[in-house]
């Protein structure tokens, strides 16, 4: 206010002047040079209120502070209504903008600080709880130091380079937790393998000359198990591989493909491949075009006993054709029911005594079945709004209800691969298809 006063005490006496010689009809040209200085003023105060506010809005301050943000707006738009009618008005208007802005700014960095600090605790429990500590020692220090150095620059005030630290940290930390679990995963896929291979070959015997192959099983087994116990996982993937390799190579029907096959090597995965059949038919399937197929419990043994595959001849011999082509060649929702045809087709030649022609058969209606199985669903789970504990595919796993195992997260994720683009990215209302476990 003093500013004005003194600028008006100088330019009254000097408009009186200029007032007095002004030719009639030009009365406010000599206005022009200081109108003109006000108006670069008010242009770089409105340029500098229009950039707090970006910067603001940069900051999520949308999401951190509204209602201030919300304030800023309104106080530039009332700053550009008034810049022309009122300039002091304007000023006014643009420096409380300027003003909120920044506030906004300040205030969304400070929360932003406090959420990106829980994330970093949160993630960092996830990893000690599940062992990546154990499992990827180096990698797990390298994220902690990554979270120790984004929370020294909070502490030093360095807000933004702060936030861009955490930023960096969580995402290291996502990615450590992903690869172990893929990891991890896949470890105990091949381990539950080949233990499903151990307890088939002490069921029906080893394929003939097969000796070392189970005992490489057994060796490759018990290895990957140590390896396990002192979270080696690429060891334990390595010996876990292994022992599944020699255990299919060691199953009578392992060579199937060559030499002679005999009735009871026919017979054996006639019975295995019925028995997967029975299986599948008692799932809740829902194909990748949302067509549903409800259990319908099949039973095989009766066509076993009675020697008659039960099926029409005609429908088999029109099937023939599709024994050689691909599981992608079927529509998904009828994979079962070709397994099932696949499997009759088998069974006609094993009573006719054709028993090579009779595994060819089996091992595709096994692959349909596998391929109907892999759209298998146990429930439809609907991802919910918990403020205080954000949902993640991690956190979902480990529901009781689920799996009650946070590292089987990728399963739900391969299932709902159309709908989850980014699976740390999943979203309230989505419909997650929870496969079997």
């Amino acid at each position: 206010m003093k500013i004005h006063r003194l600028a008006l005490a100088i330019l009254l006496p000097l408009s009186l002047v200029y007032c007095a010689t002004t030719p009639p009809g030009q009365e406010g040209a000599m206005d022009a040079p200081g109108g003109t200085q006000v108006s670069v003023d008010l242009a770089e105060e409105l340029r500098q209120a229009r950039v707090a506010i970006a910067r603001a809005a940069d900051a999520d301050a949308a999401t951190y502070d509204p209602v201030t943000l919300q304030e800023a707006r309104e106080a530039l738009a009332e700053g550009e209504r008034l810049r022309a009618s009122d300039p002091k008005a304007a000023r006014e208007a643009l420096m409380l903008a300027s003003l909120k802005a920044n506030t906004a700014y300040q205030n969304s960095l400070g929360l932003a600080q406090r959420a990106l600090d829980l994330q970093m605790t949160d993630l960092l429990e996830q990893l000690r709880e599940n062992q990546v500590d154990q499992f990827a020692p180096e990698e797990y220090a390298d994220a902690v130091s990554a979270v120790t150095d984004a929370r020294d620059l909070f502490g030093a005030g360095k807000l933004s380079d702060g936030a861009d630290a955490a930023a960096a940290a969580i995402a290291r930390m996502e990615l450590l937790r992903d690869t172990v679990a893929d990891q991890l995963a896949r470890v105990l896929e091949l381990k539950s393998a080949s233990e499903g291979l151990i307890d088939r070959i002490e069921q029906v015997g080893a394929r003939v000359g097969s000796e070392q192959r189970v005992t490489e099983l057994q060796e490759s087994y018990e290895s990957g198990k140590e390896a396990l116990d002192r979270f080696a996982l690429d060891d334990a993937e390595r010996q876990f591989g292994a022992a599944r390799s020699a255990g299919r190579a060691a199953l009578p029907a392992g060579d199937m493909s060559t030499g002679e096959v005999t009735m009871d090597q026919a017979d054996e995965l006639m019975l295995v491949v019925m028995s997967e059949l029975e299986s599948a038919s008692q799932l809740n399937v829902i194909t990748d075009d949302e067509i549903v197929v409800e259990p319908a419990p099949w039973d095989g043994s009766p066509y076993v006993e009675s020697g008659d595959a039960g099926s029409d001849a005609a429908a088999r011999e029109a099937l023939k054709p599709m024994a050689g082509a691909g599981v992608e060649d079927v529509p998904q929702h009828a994979l079962l029911e070709h397994a099932k045809e696949l499997w009759r087709l088998g069974v006609d030649q094993r009573n006719g005594g054709n028993y090579r022609q009779a595994v060819t058969y089996f091992e595709q209606a096994q692959r349909y079945a596998a391929a109907f199985a892999e759209f298998a669903v146990t429930q439809v789970y609907t991802v919910r709004l918990i403020p205080e504990r954000r949902e993640s595919l991690w956190r979902i796993a480990e529901y009781d209800f689920i799996y009650g195992n946070p590292w089987l997260w990728p399963r739900i994720w391969h299932r709902n691969r159309k709908l989850i683009q980014n699976p740390d990215l999943i979203f309230p209302g989505w419909q997650l298809y929870i496969p079997p476990r």
